[in-house]
């Protein structure tokens, strides 16, 4: 009786060994693991938003280099204009110096 009384007793400890087990596994263990993975989904949406934001960005970006060129170009030009328009101002104002020196 006494080894009876022994086996039942350690079914016993077993079977609430491994329900103690199980039942933390199942409300304990797995949520965290879940909360974890629903975590790293979200991250994962989070990235490719973020990443689509990125690149959105870029081609905003490249818009304004694109028209920031344009306009140094135009830049370029009105000062070579005004670089030649001096110039020819400044032969104006000789000449007119040479001829008024002349008169005197």
């Amino acid at each position: 009786m006494n080894i009876a009384k022994n086996v039942a007793s350690f079914l016993v400890k077993a079977f609430g060994f491994v329900a103690v087990f199980w039942l933390s596994w199942i409300f304990i263990f797995r949520p965290i693991s879940m909360s974890h993975v629903q975590s790293s989904v979200i991250s994962e949406v989070d990235e490719k938003q973020q990443a689509e934001m990125y690149s959105q960005q870029l081609v905003k970006a490249n818009e304004q280099l694109a028209v920031i060129e344009s306009q140094q170009k135009r830049m370029d030009a009105l000062l070579s204009q005004y670089e030649q328009q001096a110039k020819r101002y400044e032969a104006v104002l000789q000449k007119w110096e040479q001829q008024t020196s002349i008169r005197k």
